[in-house]
């Protein structure tokens, strides 16, 4: 073998493994990216059903106030019976 076969030989095989080794990181790169975009998907549903629960507190604070409100009524109203029934004994 002669001085060029050689070189051409190991050039061939850096450039090779080059090449291989190039491959392998593009394919973890792109694994790597499709992961992150899984996460990133993720976090938003996670940011939606707070946004969502965020958004129903308004309706459970006023339903709350309603049923408050009618809870008074109803105990005023005992508290008036029970001093009518007080007052005629």
């Amino acid at each position: 073998m002669d001085k060029n076969t050689e070189i051409r030989i190991v050039a061939g095989i850096l450039f090779a493994l080059h090449f291989f080794n190039f491959l392998w990181l593009n394919a973890h790169y792109n694994a790597m990216v499709t992961h992150e975009e899984s996460v990133q998907a993720a976090w938003s549903q996670v940011e939606n059903q707070y946004q969502r629960r965020a958004d129903l507190i308004p309706t459970l604070v006023a339903l709350f106030e309603r049923y408050a409100a009618r809870e008074m009524k109803t105990f005023e109203e005992v508290a008036e019976a029970c001093t009518r029934a007080a007052s005629s004994v």
